[in-house]
């Protein structure tokens, strides 16, 4: 030992002391990964030995009490993710929530000492008894789920919640299109059993559910304003029954709307407006207000698919809209009769156009002047003329801007009146309270 260096003799007990150590730790990872095994083993057995044990003799046709004279109660809660799709014409509804449940059955208890500590356990809602709860105004129910579990605690306590897509019927009024509100709502009862087999009720407290926004997605066309829920008991003759009805608020988002419809009608509208200041001697007047015309028929083609379709109300922009046609179209026929009362006698296809007592009377009158000379224009005939000197081109001229100037004062005021009107009515509007 004196012979050998203290560096040797430490690199020596270095070697050999590591592969202990490494064979060491082998060994107690292979001890745990085996007694982890073994109570992953006995765990599985305990669940399988536990829904053998819950299964045995288990009815899902009665109710799960212990005392038949026991009221099983029932709580709800809804959490709207989204509103799909608001159809008008058939006056419904489709949206998009998860729906909560839960109850207490009293043949699915046990004790977690006997199974391994076991306080869970999840079922299929086939295998276990589930309350008749339904939605009344439901036109189309779906669960968007294959397969539904409910969680099962050792105390009887059952739960599941999923994600349905519900299309309900709503009362909508679009009458003040496209600043509509509408409430909608939805009562969920036991469709068999009496208020003192089963009572409906909330998982949680009211002001928490109406209130919740957490999963709502928004961007669409609707949004949801508001939620509001009660309970309601439905008497018929000597049978009780309990209920909750849940009401939806929603409102159209306008301003796509404004936008493609408003917009674009009022400025066709003041395009023709404008029209008026070009005098009527240009005959581009008559085209431009062909082009407004034609171009607001374009558009209203475009649009009308956008408008809703119903046989209860006709909304206020649909009048609008008829109303801006309205006033385009005797636009251009006051330009029409102008027009033709300025230029009526020019060229000769004019004048043998013209009528037959015309003729008479202007064939008689100058017959008289050429027997009398200046008789004709003595004082007998004479009279004040304020057109005296004035080219009969000039005068039908005055005449039809005259005319024109007069309806120009009445396509205003009727104008402005339509804008008043349409403000007013969509301004005293009100949303529908749920």
């Amino acid at each position: 030992m004196d012979g050998i260096p203290l560096v040797q003799l430490m690199l020596l007990l270095s070697v050999v002391t590591v592969p202990a150590a490494t064979t060491s730790t082998t060994a107690s990872t292979t001890a745990n990964v085996t007694a982890a095994a073994t109570t992953t083993t006995d765990k599985n057995f305990a669940i399988v030995e536990l829904s053998r044990a819950l299964m045995d003799n288990y009815t899902m046709k009665i109710r799960p009490v212990s005392n038949w004279n026991e009221t099983v109660v029932i709580r709800l809660n809804i959490k709207v993710n989204s509103i799909m799709d608001v159809n008008e014409k058939e006056q419904t509804v489709t949206m998009l929530f998860w729906y909560d449940q839960e109850w207490r059955d009293d043949r699915l208890k046990w004790n977690p000492d006997d199974y391994g500590g076991i306080n869970k356990i999840a079922f299929p809602l086939s295998m276990i008894w589930t309350p008749d709860i339904m939605l009344e105004e439901q036109l189309e129910y779906n669960v968007l789920l294959t397969e539904v579990y409910a969680d099962v605690n050792s105390s009887g306590h059952v739960h599941h919640s999923v994600p349905i897509r519900v299309v309900i019927s709503c009362l909508l009024n679009i009458y003040y299109f496209p600043f509509d509100s509408h409430n909608c709502s939805v009562m969920f009862a036991s469709w068999l059993h009496l208020a003192d087999d089963i009572v409906v009720d909330l998982i949680r407290d009211k002001a928490l559910l109406i209130n919740d926004r957490s999963i709502l997605v928004e961007g669409g066309e609707w949004r949801l304003l508001a939620i509001d829920c009660f309970y309601d008991l439905l008497i018929r003759g000597q049978f009780h029954y309990s209920r909750y009805r849940f009401s939806f608020q929603i409102r159209r988002n306008s301003m796509f709307y404004v936008s493609s419809l408003v917009v674009p009608s009022a400025l066709l509208l003041f395009a023709d407006f404008i029209s008026f200041y070009v005098p009527l001697i240009y005959p581009e007047r008559i085209s431009l207000k062909v082009n407004i015309l034609l171009s607001y028929s374009i558009f209203l083609l475009i649009v009308m698919n956008m408008l809703p379709v119903t046989a209860n109300d006709t909304p206020i922009i649909g009048l609008y809209l008829s109303a801006c046609l309205g006033l385009l179209s005797s636009s251009m026929i006051e330009t029409i009769i102008t027009i033709r009362m300025s230029f009526v006698d020019i060229g000769t296809s004019q004048k043998k156009g013209d009528g037959w007592l015309k003729r008479k009377v202007g064939k008689k009158f100058r017959v008289v002047q050429q027997r009398y000379g200046d008789t004709a224009k003595s004082n007998d005939f004479q009279k004040k003329d304020k057109f005296a000197g004035v080219d009969e081109d000039e005068i039908r001229q005055r005449r039809a801007a005259k005319v024109d100037n007069f309806f120009f004062y009445i396509y205003t005021g009727i104008i402005v009146l339509l804008g008043t009107v349409i403000v007013v009515l969509w301004a005293d509007y009100k949303d529908v309270k749920p």
